[in-house]
């Protein structure tokens, strides 16, 4: 039979059905296509829910024609979204089979034969380890005649699906929405989905209830979280991560900021302000005289960059490149900020590296190099302090002949803390 809807209403374990015996289901007619979000059409502002019919006996008995009857009679109520049936499958497997399909409760049939009569008995519960909501399984049986056609059809199931309606009508159930990244697959609430269009969805759960669930799609971070569902109207939002925030040192001296973007899988785009008016001094003692502990230099850096990642965003282990250009501004005895006559621009190529169990807060370091096309080579040394710094300097063109040239520093090593939002 062909599943023409799917609406997982709760935490779903993925588990792997294959030992769970064989699996039908029968869905509403007229459901949403396959792998469009859940969260479309009427059927979204309803509190309906799929249900696990499970039916056992010997095989000398129409296993199926039972199963299919019954479900077709479940499917009148209003309370019923999806029947998903399961033949002689291991009993105490039913909860983890009710979760990967999506079905927050179970309907055990077991059925038996003596003679011309058929004994028909039924358990109904809500999955293990899902709050119940003060509804009490129920249990219950008959033995009739066997069965014709029409009344397999007819009055046959009226005790069974009496008890399923009294079991739903105890049941607390709410909407929640979730709103996502379009298109990112999302689990944990039985089959997984995509998220639709819109980017958001309802979906009915038994609360009180946690929810463990992950999401992902081409080009973002994989997302997990926990989610608590309470109360009808609460919204899960599963971020989408694409800013960031560095707190950071710049030469590992110097505290600095920087604000990136990333729209895609690989490409950055970023904008860094660094400040050199406090900072630690990382300098030994020279000549037995002890260097200060602190640093301070009147100016700031700021730029804009480009760059891209060569690894996908599911990796813990990221290598990128990016360039920076960027402009010096001084501040001459707290007058304002000028832009410095001694480098007034630099240009910063760097290789960075991002490491991270997860896509929150991750760790990074950058190597590089800065090149001042428009310096004074000797100016820029006085502006260090007048002493030779621990990176390795270079300076040509005509500053020797008292015209500005170019200046060279490398390496420039950087390392902090990235938080995505």
């Amino acid at each position: 039979m062909v599943r023409t809807r799917r609406l997982p209403a709760w935490i779903a374990v993925a588990l792997a059905a294959a030992s769970l015996g064989a699996v039908q289901a029968q869905v509403e007619p007229g459901g949403m296509p396959a792998g469009k979000g859940p969260g479309s059409g009427a059927a979204a502002s309803e509190t309906r829910l799929p249900v696990l019919l499970q039916v056992s006996g010997p095989k000398n008995l129409d296993l199926w024609r039972y199963g299919e009857t019954l479900s077709a009679a479940i499917m009148r109520s209003h309370r019923v979204l999806s029947v998903h049936r399961a033949y002689n499958a291991d009993p105490t497997r039913l909860d983890n089979l009710a979760r990967y399909e999506g079905a927050p409760v179970v309907i055990a049939l077991k059925l038996s034969e003596d003679g011309d009569r058929v004994s028909v008995r039924w358990d109904i519960s809500a999955v293990e380890g899902i709050a119940k909501g003060g509804a009490t399984p129920i249990e219950g049986s008959f033995i009739k005649p066997a069965p014709s056609e029409d009344e397999l059809s007819s009055s046959f199931w009226v005790e069974t699906t009496d008890a399923l309606d009294a079991f739903l009508a105890g049941l607390r159930v709410a909407r929640i929405r979730i709103t996502g990244l379009p298109g990112s697959v999302v689990e944990g609430f039985g089959e997984p989905f995509l998220m639709p269009d819109s980017g958001s969805l309802l979906f009915p759960v038994i609360v009180p209830e946690r929810i463990t669930w992950a999401a992902s799609a081409p080009g973002r971070y994989p997302e997990r979280g926990l989610f608590y569902a309470a109360k009808d109207g609460e919204t899960l939002v599963i971020p989408r991560r694409q800013w960031s925030i560095d707190f950071g040192a710049y030469g590992l001296a110097f505290p600095e900021l920087r604000v990136a973007f990333e729209p895609g899988a690989h490409f950055f785009a970023r904008a860094t302000l660094s400040q050199f008016a406090l900072g630690w001094s990382l300098q030994s003692p020279n000549n037995g005289v002890e260097q200060p502990l602190t640093l301070s230099f009147p100016f700031v850096q700021v730029g804009v960059g480009i760059g891209s990642y060569f690894a996908p965003p599911s990796r813990e282990l990221r290598t990128y490149i990016a360039t920076d250009l960027f402009a010096r501004l001084f501040d001459p005895e707290g007058r304002g900020l000028y832009l410095d006559p001694v480098a007034p621009i630099g240009l910063q190529p760097a290789f960075g590296l991002e490491w991270g169990r997860g896509p929150a807060v991750r760790l990074y370091a950058e190597m590089s190099g800065v090149f001042y096309p428009w310096a004074w080579p000797g100016l820029m040394l006085a502006s260090l302090g007048g002493e030779k710094p621990s990176s390795l300097v270079f300076g040509g063109g005509g500053w020797l002949a008292g015209q500005p040239g170019w200046f060279l520093e490398i390496p420039i090593f950087r390392m902090g803390l990235r938080l995505r939002l």
